[in-house]
């Protein structure tokens, strides 16, 4: 793994259904690791990546009219995602239909603290912004 100062540059760019795959394998091996201590151990031991999940992240990179994704890549490897859509909670409808929310935002541990979340975080709240 190099090292923190070592690190090479970095890119942002949209999300396409291709990328689904690396977008569940990035999430697994973050969960798994952050999440260590937090949650059950027996829960993130069972975390793998599935076709399921990899075919739910296909469904929602292809619903561009609902969702959005956006990447951070280095050397074309991925770094980090995250994805704004339509509010998820069934118990607290929004108040009008123009309301969205952040789905998910994970960063590979070696690019925590590097900028790379706030980036994303940054064009996320545009492309929230764009899905009006």
């Amino acid at each position: 793994m190099p090292q923190p100062d070592a690190l090479p540059p970095w890119t942002i760019r949209p999300a396409t259904v291709d990328d689904a795959e690396a977008i569940e394998t990035l999430r697994v091996g973050v969960w798994k690791q952050v999440y260590r201590g937090l949650l059950p151990d027996d829960y993130l031991d069972w975390l793998t990546v599935t076709p399921d999940h990899v075919g739910r992240f296909r469904e929602a990179l292809h619903n561009t009219t609902s969702w959005r994704f956006i990447l951070a890549e280095s050397n074309g490897q991925l770094i980090g995602y995250g994805g704004v859509g339509p509010v998820n909670d069934y118990d607290f409808p929004p108040a009008s239909p123009d309301v969205g929310e952040l789905r998910t935002l994970n960063v590979a541990i070696p690019w925590q603290r590097r900028g790379v979340g706030r980036a994303l975080l940054g064009r996320l709240t545009a492309a929230l912004r764009d899905l009006g």
